[in-house]
């Protein structure tokens, strides 16, 4: 009876080696080198992020495929004549996943991209709001930006965050002013700052009777 191993070797997975043994007598496979555990497809490896699409003959493109990505034996490796030890090597290719966008308040023409895990995200799209300007991009909190490195499994939703105008306020307090105040939607609440600003206006014009 002749064992002869097979290596299937997955470089950068978990495991990055494993063996099958080959029962040349019975012509089937098994799990141990004592040839007492047959199987019918091989223990896969896994890495985050990434798909392990398989075990070939070689790590070229047009190699024959001998494992599949669920383990399972291929044609090409029953009709395959093993007379020694091989090796068969993974084939993997990073996931790639869908970032959404919400524009929020504001708009914008992208509404999804794809990021591959492992890779930087890349551009992101403007976004335009009469009333504000554009901060960032965030996911769950964390600025997104071209150069984030995507080490996510899965996709998710990029938010826009938006830093609002107050401008020519005319209207409620018959203001004719058309001076354009930034406030900040970090500094607190922004109607309580409009009407600070409103006051401080009604003061300096001495009553709002003389503006109408």
């Amino acid at each position: 009876m002749a064992a002869y191993r097979i290596t299937l070797s997955a470089s950068g997975a978990t495991p990055a080696t494993t063996y099958i043994w080959y029962d040349s007598v019975l012509k089937r496979f098994c799990s141990d080198q004592a040839l007492t555990t047959p199987i019918d497809r091989a223990p896969m490896p896994t890495r985050t992020g990434w798909t392990v699409e398989g075990f070939f003959q070689s790590t070229a493109a047009t190699a024959a495929q001998y494992v599949a990505e669920d383990g399972s034996f291929t044609d090409a490796l029953l009709a395959l004549s093993i007379t020694g030890a091989r090796t068969f090597y993974a084939h993997q290719h990073a996931n790639k996943y869908v970032l959404a966008f919400d524009y929020g308040a504001g708009s914008g023409d992208v509404a999804e991209k794809e990021v591959t895990y492992g890779q930087q995200v890349g551009a992101l799209p403007g976004a335009s709001n009469p009333a504000a300007s554009l901060v960032g991009w965030f996911v769950d909190g964390v600025e997104l930006k071209s150069t984030t490195v995507w080490n996510a499994e899965g996709g998710a939703t990029a938010v826009a965050k938006w830093d609002p105008y107050f401008g020519r306020v005319v209207d409620w307090f018959g203001l004719a002013s058309d001076w354009l105040v930034p406030v900040s939607s970090d500094s607190g609440d922004a109607m309580d700052k409009l009407r600070e600003l409103f006051a401080a206006e009604v003061e300096k014009r001495g009553s709002l009777a003389d503006e109408t």
